[in-house]
């Protein structure tokens, strides 16, 4: 092999070497990128989903037993304080469609997860529960009702309520793990991939000391054979040899060499 094929095969060796670097650091920046992704879009969107969802319970929650009040201070003092009311069953209804709306968010983030269609079905079913009895106790307020049957109705409200507030804060305590599982995992791989880009550079050094340290001595070794035979033939040796058997030029011009000794000895 030539000389300067010699140089060439190492050259692309090492940039081969350089190249399987590069391919690993886009590597790691992939994975690095599908994982705050994962996160961008599926998780996080998830979680602000059930945040509004749990903001309108309690939006429903809060007005309801605001109407109650108003309902109560207007038997006692006798006023019409219809604005108040008023006031406080528009805030139910948008507490209403920011939970429908937050809902029908979350379902779609889902289509992905069958796994947890649990998680949707429980707090759809405990937020449908949530209203209703926010409708009935409305509407015995309305009727003027007191008394035993209020008080009974305003506990089932108040359990109804801590089950939509268990039953959401339960879907956001999962997507919580699900976020700190899927971070640990990247992190895991992104170590890996660390660790493996770290063993490939070593790897990658070690390779280009030895190609460059292998094709140097290959050709600074001919040279000092070439130079210790055109000693010897200086001081009259006509028997020196450069024993070179490489196929390359150097090998050539030893062969070259060696030929004009052995004419330089012939008589």
């Amino acid at each position: 092999m030539k000389i300067r094929h010699k140089l060439i095969v190492g050259y692309v060796a090492v940039t081969l070497l350089v190249a399987a670097i590069g391919y690993l650091g886009i590597m790691m920046t992939s994975t690095a990128k599908t994982g705050f992704n994962m996160a961008t879009n599926h998780t996080i969107p998830k979680i602000q989903s059930l945040e509004v969802m749990k903001f309108g319970g309690l939006r429903i929650v809060s007005s309801t037993n605001e109407y109650g009040l108003i309902r109560a201070e207007k038997e006692l003092l006798g006023k019409k304080l219809s604005e108040p009311e008023k006031r406080e069953e528009q805030l139910i209804e948008l507490g209403i469609r920011l939970y429908a709306d937050a809902l029908k968010e979350y379902e779609g983030l889902l289509n992905r997860f069958p796994t947890q269609e649990g998680l949707l079905e429980d707090i759809r079913q405990k937020g449908l529960r949530l209203q209703q009895t926010s409708k009935e106790l409305l509407s015995l307020k309305q009727q003027g009702v007191y008394g035993l049957q209020i008080l009974g109705k305003k506990e089932e409200f108040e359990r109804d309520e801590k089950a939509f507030l268990a039953g959401v804060d339960a879907a956001i305590a999962y997507e919580g793990k699900e976020f700190f599982r899927k971070k640990t995992d990247l992190e895991s791989s992104l170590v890996a991939r660390r660790n493996l880009g770290i063993a490939a550079t070593v790897i990658s050094v070690i390779a280009a000391i030895i190609i460059g340290t292998l094709i140097s001595r290959s050709i600074s070794n001919a040279v000092n054979v070439l130079r210790d035979a055109a000693g010897e033939i200086g001081k009259g040796n006509l028997d020196a040899r450069a024993e070179i058997k490489s196929n390359d030029e150097l090998g050539q011009l030893a062969a070259s060499f060696n030929k004009m000794g052995g004419d330089l000895k012939a008589p």
